[in-house]
């Protein structure tokens, strides 16, 4: 099965010092074979605090054979592959800090 394309998306998200903060990007796509990946860029703490990054896939969706689609539940994890993905959410989970995180999906044929 070769690599037949690939895309990546770049996500920026920060905190006010020492708060919380959680975001997530959801991309949708056609039923396509991808292996999906996210993985930390940058990351710079505020006010010489400690500071946390966290990255993250949050959940995909596959078509079933009946063609309705079902989310699955990633369980945090920072790869998924999947024959017939149909959307990946992916996010991050800050505290005190900027990051910025980058979604790679390669499509397979």
């Amino acid at each position: 099965m070769p690599l037949i394309g690939e895309q990546a998306w770049w996500a920026d998200a920060w905190t006010g010092a020492n708060n919380n903060y959680t975001a997530s990007w959801t991309i949708e796509m056609p039923p396509t074979a991808v292996f999906a990946k996210v993985s930390p860029v940058f990351y710079m703490e505020y006010s010489g605090n400690i500071g946390m990054m966290g990255v993250r896939i949050t959940s995909f969706r596959r078509r079933r054979p009946d063609d309705s689609d079902e989310t699955v539940n990633a369980g945090m994890v920072p790869a998924v592959w999947e024959p017939r993905m149909t959307s990946i959410t992916y996010g991050m989970t800050l505290y005190n800090c900027q990051g910025r995180i980058l979604c790679d999906l390669g499509f397979w044929g």
